[in-house]
């Protein structure tokens, strides 16, 4: 089955089709002598021979976004390509033209794979099965892993994730926001409640000043009586 399959692919390093080309500790290149990597090694860094077509491609340390109107020795189609069987010493020569650079380049994450080749499926003969790049893993998958979209750079599972991470930091966001916004609430509930008790002083020491008795107030009975006398004593 699919599942079966994808779990017996051959390591990273037997699916290339030029494992010469692979950093200088890949299990490829365990055999090769000291000599031979520093040769291989010797040359500028910043140009590398892609380990699936063979094609001298800068190297990147960023990821890059090819247009599809870039042209070089590399086609970005989807169309099959073929991986001989290193195990069976059939690896196809590296191009004539490996003296050239392409257009399109090896991101630092890719093992060496350039942006051209990480797009295409590829046709492994001794197991025939087509597997294509995943960006997500870093590796080879089945090409039935990438499910509907076939030309997806990540496979379903890596979607998944993505999808699952996007989901839980926008989740994640929403609390801030609400968290947020109660406690701008809480803040003027507290100055509402300090402006409430102000008042109900302000409004406690007017009716206190209206109880209190005001020094034009109306005339007792006392003076009203010596009042009347005095006008009686006048009239006699």
């Amino acid at each position: 089955s699919g599942q079966t399959l994808e779990n017996h692919l051959p390591p990273f390093h037997q699916l290339v089709n030029f494992p010469e080309y692979l950093p200088q500790k890949s299990p490829a290149n365990v055999n090769q002598t000291d000599n031979e990597n520093k040769h291989k090694h010797s040359s500028n860094s910043s140009i590398k021979n892609c380990v699936m077509c063979g094609i001298r491609c800068h190297f990147v340390g960023s990821i890059v976004t090819k247009s599809p109107a870039q042209d070089g020795n590399c086609n970005g189609s989807l169309a099959v390509a073929d991986i001989a069987s290193s195990a069976a010493g059939s690896a196809p020569s590296p191009p004539n033209a490996a003296i050239n650079t392409t257009a399109f380049v090896i991101p630092r994450q890719n093992k060496g794979v350039c942006t051209s080749c990480d797009v295409k499926v590829w046709l492994v003969r001794d197991l025939n099965a087509t597997i294509k790049w995943c960006k997500g893993c870093k590796n080879f998958r089945q090409w039935s892993a990438f499910g509907e979209k076939t030309r997806a750079t990540k496979c379903a599972k890596c979607r998944d994730r993505q999808k699952e991470k996007y989901a839980a930091q926008k989740e994640l966001l929403k609390m801030k926001r609400k968290i947020s916004a109660s406690a701008g609430v809480g803040a003027c509930s507290g100055s509402e409640g300090e402006d409430s008790s102000k008042t109900q002083t302000t409004l406690c020491s007017k009716d206190e000043n209206d109880n209190a008795p005001k020094e034009h107030d109306e005339p007792s009975d006392s003076r009203l009586d010596a009042a009347i006398g005095l006008s009686k004593m006048m009239n006699l």
